[in-house]
């Protein structure tokens, strides 16, 4: 059985053998594509997914805005420490506000639909809004511990 093997054949397809040659050589049209990444989500599951984030969404949005409008509205409520719940409350609006829907339209379509700029402002969007987020929560914090 051994004479029948082309040791040459072997050795061009075992794993050892990455040089350029080979590589230029190699036609990857000849195997099928597995396209398991991409696939139809169910309408159940997009319709779960969103009425989710819409619970979380619209009473978020709604509420922050009160918050907002509240503070703005009554200058009796301008302090200092109420300026930095209104911070949190602006950075937590537009969290709601256009993060939910990134996430989505990501989940749904399996990829960025802005391609490359969608994929690097999603990311310099929410690491923006959470930094903030975050240093909003320390400087309430803080103000609550020296008040």
């Amino acid at each position: 059985m051994d004479e029948y093997l082309d040791f040459d054949s072997l050795s061009v397809k075992s794993y050892r053998n990455w040089s350029q040659d080979y590589l230029n050589d190699l036609d990857t049209s000849e195997y099928p594509f597995p396209n398991t990444l991409w696939h139809l989500k169910p309408t159940e599951e997009i319709l779960a997914k969103t009425i989710v984030m819409l619970t979380i969404a619209i009473p978020g949005i709604y509420l922050n805005g009160v918050i907002l409008v509240t503070l703005i509205k009554n200058k009796w409520l301008w302090t200092p420490s109420n300026f930095l719940l209104a911070n949190l409350a602006s950075v937590d609006f537009l969290t709601l506000l256009f993060c939910p829907w990134f996430m989505l339209v990501r989940d749904f379509h399996q990829n960025f639909v802005l391609k490359n700029f969608g994929c690097r402002f999603e990311g310099f969007l929410q690491a923006s809004l959470l930094l903030t987020n975050v240093a909003s929560l320390i400087l309430v914090s803080y103000d609550r511990l020296a008040a």
